[in-house]
């Protein structure tokens, strides 16, 4: 039995480890780590990597995406569908701050101490700090571009790969968590009467994920609003052709489905991938 003194985390994202060289959070192994807060030898036993905001993403992600950032992905991920406004509605902002405040500093946390509305608002926060946004000023560019020059769906699909797959793994890796994510809320939407729908979900991360969208604290300027328009519109696209194959690298959509504990299944009819869950199995707890 624990005592008052022994800090125990446990966290299980699957049953078994598919490979090694990856954070702990992507392998998929149980972690348990305890330390007697009393003792200065122990206090600092249970650390991880520390989540560092306002960098560059190749030092912020220096190996994949940190465990306690993964975590929240998929906390969003898993109760998120089920939860009006997510992603709009904002998180409590003192538990923010003290998750944003924990993370940066590597020490180990109890998610489900936290609501999904905070989750998601810290993950907004550190793509709004990332230096450029999570695509970078000229990939932001390409897409604003491919948007004013074409409508064809199939050569949008195939431009967004080409800018994706310029990217870094990780980022890749977190932009496919991300879309995922929203393509499962909107899929959800009616179901759960959520109303985050593609255009709600494009509207409420739109600055998050498209810096180049976001004025500079003056007073907002047409073309900062006809751009803010455009990059919303840009991710509902992204959300409602989520699964096809000329939209992210199947790498991507293999971490996508590995992470989260899906299943792949092509759908022949549509030329499209889903995402199925095992029915005896959830894709991770949080214990403490």
């Amino acid at each position: 039995m624990k005592s008052e003194e022994t800090e125990e985390v446990i966290i299980t994202y699957r049953e078994e480890a598919e490979e090694s060289g990856m954070t702990v959070a992507t392998l998929g192994y149980t972690m348990v780590i305890c330390g007697n807060s009393d003792d200065p030898q122990h206090r600092y036993r249970g650390r991880i990597e520390k989540v560092k905001f306002g960098v560059p993403i190749e030092e912020a992600f220096a190996h994949d995406i940190p465990a306690t950032l993964l975590v929240l992905l998929l906390k969003v991920h898993k109760d998120g569908p089920a939860k009006k406004d997510i992603w709009r509605a904002p998180g409590n902002q003192a538990q923010v701050r003290k998750l944003s405040h924990i993370m940066q500093h590597g020490r180990l946390v109890n998610i489900a101490n936290f609501s999904v509305y905070t989750a998601a608002s810290v993950i907004k926060k550190f793509l709004s700090k990332l230096p450029g946004g999570i695509f970078g000023v000229g990939n932001e560019q390409k897409l604003f571009d491919l948007y004013n020059i074409s409508s064809d769906l199939e050569l949008q699909r195939q431009s967004f790969c080409r800018v994706l797959s310029s990217l870094p793994i990780p980022s890749q890796h977190l932009l496919v968590l991300l879309f995922g994510t929203f393509y499962m809320i909107s899929e959800s939407a009616d179901s759960f009467g959520s109303r985050m729908t593609t255009e709600a979900l494009g509207i409420s991360v739109a600055p998050s994920l498209f810096h180049s969208c976001i004025h500079d604290g003056q007073r907002a300027k047409i073309e900062d609003v006809i751009r803010f328009k455009i990059a919303s519109e840009i991710i509902s696209r992204i959300i409602e052709n989520f699964g096809y194959t000329n939209l992210f690298p199947q790498e991507s959509y293999e971490f996508y489905a590995r992470i989260t504990g899906r299943t792949l299944r092509f759908d022949e009819n549509d030329s499209r991938l889903r995402f199925v869950t095992p029915a005896s199995k959830s894709s991770f707890y949080f214990k403490a």
